[in-house]
């Protein structure tokens, strides 16, 4: 099995441990940590916006299947705002840990887990889509949005929020978790 394809099969899971031992040194100073959660929750703002415009169908663990190709919405902006987001809410979940090692280290990491699966997603987008692929390629970046590109973007379609939150209620229970975690080991605080 190709790298991309064993990472994005197991990509719900493989960040745990990497998660654990950040949260067993972890002991963030409240100003920090609260940052940190800011800039995660930004990136699950990223995250929900997308699921609203990409809908529950379009991927399936261990298999990269798709309906549709979206291009509408913040996929106008980014072919990939899903895995953009989940750069954004890990470095915000490093950054809330209050360890510089982790924060210095979590880009390079990031992006060598993401683009394996992100390029063996467009791979199987490619194969599918042919030309409209290509030419969405050729317009809108892989992994870093324009944010001009927002301010024109026409909204994508509208999943209903019960979809939504069904479908993501795995990552914001983990996101909640992560935070708990971290925030119990504020700098003065015992628990």
């Amino acid at each position: 099995m190709r790298l991309g394809l064993w990472l994005y099969t197991y990509r719900g899971v493989l960040p745990i441990p990497a998660l654990a031992a950040v949260v067993v040194w972890a002991r963030p100073a409240p100003a920090v940590f609260l940052a940190g959660l800011a800039v995660a929750a930004l990136g699950e703002a990223v995250r929900i916006s997308a699921l609203r415009a990409i809908g529950p169908k379009s991927r399936v663990s261990g298999k990269v299947r798709t309906e549709e190709l979206v291009t509408s919405g913040i996929y106008g902006c980014v072919r990939n705002p899903l895995y953009a987001a989940n750069l954004v809410l890990g470095f915000g979940l490093a950054i809330a840990s209050g360890l510089w090692p982790a924060i210095a280290a979590y880009p390079a990491v990031a992006l060598a887990y993401y683009v394996p699966i992100l390029l063996t997603e467009e791979r199987a987008l490619r194969e599918k889509f042919g030309p409209a692929f290509d030419e969405y390629a050729a317009r809108v970046p892989r992994l870093f949005p324009r944010v001009s590109a927002l301010r024109r973007l026409p909204p994508g379609p509208r999943h209903p929020w019960g979809e939504l939150f069904a479908r993501e209620a795995n990552t914001i229970a983990a996101l909640a978790w992560a935070a708990a975690l971290l925030g119990r080991g504020f700098v003065g605080v015992s628990v």
